[in-house]
C-alpha cells in the first residue's frame, strides 16, 4: 500500500479500535462527541477538506502533544506528510502544530493533507517555489509537487496553513482561502480518527458490521506515556448495538492474539465493547510499550 493512503486496515484497526482515544484523560464515554463538531464553527478546515474529498476516513493530530514521544515520527507517513514537509524545508514534527489527513477510503491512493506550520508568509512562498522547481526568485500561489509515487497540487492559502490535494482537485484549492483552521482540542487528546460506513471505507480484515454507520476514536496520553482510550460506533438500534458489540469484541480479540498452532498468545489484556442505546462503546488503557508497538503497526 502506498504511503499516500490513510492506512486504517487490519493493523491500524488495532490502533483505531484499541488505542486511539479520548478527548480528555479519564472522561466518561458519554463525553465522546462527533468528530466534525468543533466548538468554534469558524474552525472549518477539516470539514472543507472532507467536503472536497467526499472523505469518509480521516485523522487529526495535535502534533505538539505527540512530538518527543517514542515512535512519534511514524505518524508522518499519513498522506505523504513527512515527504512533503521535507520538500518544503519543514521538520515534520518540530515545525508542524496540527495535521489532518482525509480520503474516501483507507485504500484510496488519493488523499488530502492539511498542515498548520511555523513558517511566515515569505518563507512559505519561497518554500513552495523551491519544492515545485520554479526558477530564480519566482513566487507561486499554488504548485504541483511531484512526490515519490504520486503528484499533488499544493498551496499556502493563509498564514500558517498548507494544503495538498490530489491533482484532479486543483480547482478546489480556492475553497481554503478563507478557511478558519483545524479544530482546537476539546481536552487533552493528541489525535482523533473517524470513519463513515467503515464496512465500505476501511480496508479488510477486519470485517465491520454493516449496521455501523460511523466510528470514531480519540487518544490521550497519561504521565507515564500510556494511553487512555475511548471509542464509539453508531449502530441502527439498541438491539442491533448489542449484537454489533459482541461481533466487534470477538473480531478485536482475534486480532489481539498471536496464533501459534493450538496456542493463542494475547498481545494486550482483553478489551470489551458494550452497547449504550444505539451506540457501541469501548474504553481501555494501554501501557507506554503498547502505544509504541501500535504506532509501529500504523506504517
Amino acid at each position: 500500500m502506498a504511503r499516500s493512503r490513510i492506512q486504517l486496515s487490519r493493523r491500524a484497526f488495532v490502533g483505531v479500535a484499541a488505542t486511539l482515544a479520548a478527548g480528555a484523560s479519564g472522561c466518561a464515554p458519554s463525553k465522546v462527541r462527533p468528530y466534525l463538531a468543533p466548538a468554534d464553527a469558524s474552525q472549518d478546515t477539516a470539514e472543507i477538506t472532507r467536503g472536497v474529498m467526499a472523505g469518509r476516513v480521516g485523522a487529526l493530530f495535535y502534533v505538539d502533544r505527540i512530538r518527543g514521544r517514542p515512535g512519534a515520527d511514524r505518524i508522518t507517513s499519513f498522506s505523504h506528510w513527512g515527504e512533503i514537509s521535507e520538500m518544503l524545508g519543514l521538520d515534520p514534527l518540530a515545525d508542524i502544530h496540527r495535521a489532518f489527513a482525509c480520503a474516501v477510503t483507507s485504500g484510496a491512493t488519493d488523499a488530502a493533507l492539511v498542515l498548520e506550520h511555523s513558517m511566515n508568509d515569505e518563507q512559505a512562498a519561497s518554500a513552495l517555489a523551491r519544492a515545485s522547481g520554479a526558477r530564480g526568485n519566482s513566487k507561486v500561489s499554488s504548485a504541483t509537487l511531484k512526490l515519490s509515487d504520486t503528484s499533488v497540487v499544493a498551496t499556502f492559502p493563509r498564514t500558517g496553513m498548507f494544503v495538498a490535494l490530489p491533482t484532479w482537485a486543483s480547482a478546489r484549492l480556492v475553497e481554503f482561502s478563507e478557511a478558519g483552521g483545524l479544530p482546537n482540542p476539546r481536552g487533552s487528546e493528541v489525535a482523533r480518527f473517524f470513519a463513515f460506513r467503515p464496512q465500505d471505507s476501511l480496508a479488510r480484515p477486519p470485517e465491520w458490521p454493516p449496521t455501523i454507520s460511523a466510528a470514531q476514536a480519540e487518544i490521550s496520553f497519561d504521565e507515564s506515556g500510556g494511553a487512555d482510550v475511548l471509542f464509539q460506533a453508531t449502530s441502527t438500534s439498541a438491539e442491533q448495538a448489542e449484537k454489533d458489540a459482541a461481533v466487534m469484541e470477538k473480531t478485536l480479540d482475534d486480532l489481539l492474539h498471536i496464533h501459534l498452532g493450538s496456542w493463542q498468545i494475547p498481545i494486550f489484556d482483553p478489551i470489551h465493547f458494550h452497547p449504550d442505546g444505539s451506540v457501541v462503546r469501548m474504553e481501555a488503557h494501554l501501557l507506554a510499550s503498547d502505544v509504541e508497538w501500535i504506532l509501529g503497526f500504523g506504517r
